[in-house]
């Protein structure tokens, strides 16, 4: 199985986490944090539990209990929500009325990349990061498509490059020298831009 990067993890690590979730995004999650050196995950419950010992969950070995179970055996840990954003309002209720005060949800880059590892044939875009690189390359082909007419235009020539610092209020703009601005400098009335 494959060891989480520490930042995926960071929040968790030094609190004694119970994982509150046995469906889908508890089967997808818990088996990996379960892995890891750094994290206390003590074991799993969902809303539907009601027992002191409702057996061990998956191939984790990690024991299910209920919320009130649990609450009684670490009565500072946390409550690491594993469930669908749809149901996190209901669980996150459940776990406040069973008496957690620390409550935390997974995050979304983290489930992102586990159902990209679970999901080989996933759309590979699905992945945020991949999403703004992908962003990134699209605004470069933009930018030159819409520029490439310009490329050379002012060679061998002065150029004023027009920026938006604090000295923007006191510069007078040069006779003969081609100025381009840069971010909202064209908002400056007195500066005629090229």
């Amino acid at each position: 199985m494959v060891h989480l990067d520490s930042w995926f993890t960071r929040d968790m690590v030094g609190k004694d986490i119970i994982a509150f979730g046995t469906g889908f995004m508890g089967k997808l999650i818990i088996p990996y944090l379960s892995c890891e050196m750094d994290i206390k995950l003590r074991g799993v419950t969902n809303s539907r539990v009601a027992t002191e010992d409702a057996g061990t969950f998956l191939e984790t070995g990690l024991p299910i209990r209920s919320l009130s179970s649990w609450l009684a055996r670490f009565p500072e840990s946390t409550i690491l929500l594993c469930v669908a954003k749809k149901n996190e309002e209901s669980a996150r209720a459940a776990c406040e009325m069973a008496g957690f005060r620390e409550i935390m949800t997974v995050p979304f880059y983290l489930v992102e990349m586990l159902l990209d590892i679970a999901n080989p044939g996933r759309m590979p875009t699905a992945n945020p990061a991949l999403r703004m690189m992908c962003l990134a390359n699209e605004i470069r082909d933009i930018h030159k498509m819409a520029f490439s007419e310009f490329k050379g235009c002012h060679r061998n020539q002065t150029v004023a490059v027009v920026a938006t610092g604090p000295t923007l209020n006191y510069y007078s703009q040069i006779k003969g020298v081609p100025h381009i601005g840069v971010n909202s400098s064209f908002l400056k009335e007195d500066i005629q831009l090229n």
